[in-house]
């Protein structure tokens, strides 16, 4: 089946008609045909109509919120139908049957019409508009306008028609509008851009030249109506989504990782490397020379996480190791200036020393990779929510961290105090446990999960803090146990022999349809991801100004209202990361004057 839009506000006759616009059923699942309630194939988000639905693909606010899953072919293709219906709609000539209706009493006089005695000869679609213009002054003038139109129907064709067309031409426009502000407050442009003539020669060439349709927003629209818009759209977005927030993984490991960087002897293989790179990168010559070495290989990559980068630098260093001692060993570096500098001395000896920095630096990375591959798999490096691994993840780090140090107890016991104090402390909550135990693949695998109390006591208190209503909190206790000792449809061999290659929300899906107060709440649960906010790009610049001093309210006011519908945007348009790669988990631009490329003396 699909789905079809109604055209215009009257009801028009068989064949006055052009073939209406669907969408067609694989977009789509009815969930109540009476009432019209169908559910999006691709976030699963309700809506009422077809026109919503469309809208709600298509990604136009403000009366649905947009969906974040449709294919880009779909949401282009529902918003050029949406925008070319508007103008359609607008054009829509009034049928013949609504021309010619006449009036039962044709001899009645202007105060019968004003008193109702004329709906009956009305269309359907009239005749239930009329009753809401009875009582007031509004409604009298209401029905005279329409004892009028019948009496001559083509005045009102002409003057609804040009009515029509131009309230579409308005929300078109407005819609357009704030388009191009969306686009101002995702990346955190300058509102004066607005003004500039070149961007105004941007949005005309892209209008069309002459067009009188669209208006460009000026500095004052974006941040006016136009930011006020977007703040009440995010505002709904935040309310549909903030009961899902938990504790994320992400920035516990980063925490780790610094707390890990501030240890000696760690410490000082940091600043060793940070010597390195601030030397190389505020020297032009020097870093030409690098990177004809290093056949273009930067050593300080763009990141997020500002714990992350020191380790990441330092195994970009590590992995370029014979490409830097043969620069730095090379008849052109010999005889540059800078080589006979104490700067240039200094890390000359660091880099060509046969043995502290580079041995020093590949013993901080046995212990702090691991760390780095679980934080890239925890924060979506698989594109899958990991709240469900994260118990088996912090042990397998600390086992492989264990090996590297070939179970040398006094090189990888303060890896793990680090781990053990941020785990106890700051990351564990009933939450993990909850996700631990409702994974198959962990629970069925090992019995280190069945018998550990302190998981099966973060169940249960995350069960009674998340489910408020008893009913529901009895039978989802009473269908745990089905659960945990592999009862009905838990013990299939399908079920069990699929543990381990779905994803532990499509499993539940699948095969948790019996107990479906303990499915619903599993799934809740094991589709929450680790991710903190580090991956979203969000404009730190922003925040800054918040702390600023010397704004006016009504200005401090609005950089608030701008800096949360950036940050909104960001979180709603976040792309999925998919690369394999560790060094490429978090990318923005590199700052100038970060301590790792400049910003003082080499020590």
């Amino acid at each position: 089946s699909e789905l079809g839009f109604k055209t215009g506000t009257l009801s028009l006759a068989a064949g006055q008609m052009a073939t209406p616009t669907v969408v067609k059923d694989t977009h789509y699942t009815v969930v109540d045909k009476k009432k019209g309630r169908v559910r999006c194939n691709y976030c699963g988000k309700e809506v009422s109509g077809s026109t919503r639905l469309k809208q709600h693909l298509g990604g136009i606010p403000p009366d649905v919120l947009p969906c974040l899953k449709v294919p880009d072919d779909v949401k282009v293709q529902m918003k050029n139908n949406l925008m070319g219906r508007t103008k359609a709609d607008a054009n829509t000539k009034f049928p013949k049957s609504f021309k010619s209706c006449t009036l039962r009493k044709r001899k009645s006089s202007s105060n019968d019409l004003c008193k109702g005695n004329h709906v009956s000869s009305l269309p359907a679609s009239l005749s239930r508009k009329r009753k809401h213009h009875t009582t007031t002054e509004s409604g009298l003038k209401h029905n005279d306008e329409m004892a009028r139109s019948l009496i001559n129907p083509e005045q009102l064709n002409a003057d609804t028609a040009g009515e029509i067309e131009k309230q579409a031409e308005d929300k078109s426009s407005r819609q357009i509008q704030r388009c191009i502000g969306r686009f101002f407050f995702e990346n955190g442009i300058d509102f004066n851009a607005a003004n500039s003539p070149t961007f105004q020669k941007m949005m005309h060439a892209f209008a069309g030249h002459g067009s009188t349709l669209y208006k460009v927003p000026s500095c004052n629209d974006l941040k006016g109506w136009i930011l006020q818009e977007e703040l009440k759209a995010s505002q709904e977005y935040v309310g549909e989504v903030v009961h899902s927030w938990g504790t994320t993984g992400s920035h516990c490991i980063g925490l780790i990782l610094e707390k890990i960087g501030m240890l000696d002897p760690w410490r000082g293989v940091l600043d060793k490397a940070k010597d390195i790179t601030k030397f190389i990168y505020t020297h032009e010559t020097v870093l030409k020379l690098m990177t004809k070495h290093t056949s273009g290989v930067e050593l300080v990559s763009s990141r997020r996480i500002r714990s992350l980068s020191p380790f990441l630098i330092l195994e970009r260093i590590e992995s370029q190791k014979n490409n830097l001692k043969i620069m730095f060993s090379s008849l052109e570096w010999k005889s540059s200036a800078l080589a006979s500098t104490a700067d240039g001395v200094h890390v000359t000896d660091l880099v060509t020393g046969v043995w502290s920095f580079w041995t020093e630096a590949q013993m901080l990375l046995k212990g702090s990779l691991p760390l780095i591959c679980a934080l890239h798999l925890i924060s979506g490096g698989d594109s899958k929510p990991q709240l469900g691994y994260i118990y088996d993840i912090m042990d397998q780090v600390k086992e492989t961290i264990k090996e590297e140090y070939e179970d040398e107890k006094t090189k990888y016991q303060p890896f793990w105090t680090v781990i053990d104090g941020i785990w106890n402390n700051q990351l564990h909550s009933p939450i993990h446990s909850a996700a631990c135990i409702l994974n198959p693949s962990l629970l069925y695998s090992s019995e280190d999960v069945d018998d550990d109390n302190d998981i099966k006591d973060g169940l249960l208190r995350c069960i009674e803090g998340m489910v408020k209503d008893k009913r529901a909190r009895d039978l989802i206790l009473l269908q745990l146990n089905d659960y945990l000792v592999a009862s009905g449809a838990f013990g299939e061999g399908v079920a069990i022999d699929q543990k381990t290659k779905l994803s532990p929300v499509k499993w539940w899906s699948l095969y948790g349809g019996h107990c479906p107060e303990l499915q619903s709440f599993a799934i809740r649960i094991l589709s929450q991801t680790c991710t903190g906010a580090s991956r979203y790009g969000l404009k730190r610049s922003l925040s800054e100004q918040l702390h600023m001093n010397g704004r006016n309210p009504v200005e401090q006011k609005q950089l608030t209202d701008l800096t949360f519908v950036h940050h909104n945007f960001r979180l709603q348009n976040a792309v999925s990361i998919s690369n394999t790669d560790y060094r490429d988990i978090f990318l923005e631009e590199m700052d100038p004057m970060d301590e790792w490329v400049g910003g003082g003396d080499v020590v």
